[in-house]
């Protein structure tokens, strides 16, 4: 059975997990600037209602940002290792 539809190398087995696996790798970076843009729209907040809340504001905005990079960080660097494994078996 030479001719079957389905592929059997490597790189086209791999190709749809590949795939998803960038695109939320680029959906994650998006976030963390959306996060980014959070801390910006907070600042504003702040600067035209000052409340007793304001610094609980920036500091909760500030760990999001943290959290969402950290977050995207770890998601690269296992995508890169994923991506070196992948490779390296060919």
């Amino acid at each position: 059975m030479g001719n079957s539809i389905i592929p059997t190398d490597p790189i086209s087995t791999q190709f749809f997990p590949l795939f998803a696996q960038s695109m939320l790798m680029v959906f994650t970076w998006i976030y963390v600037v959306f996060s980014f843009l959070i801390i910006k729209q907070v600042n504003l907040m702040n600067r035209s209602l000052k409340t007793v809340f304001s610094p609980l504001f920036s500091v909760v905005a500030k760990i999001h940002l943290a959290i969402a990079l950290g977050f995207a960080v770890i998601a690269t660097t296992l995508s890169i290792v994923n991506l070196i494994e992948v490779f390296a078996v060919n």
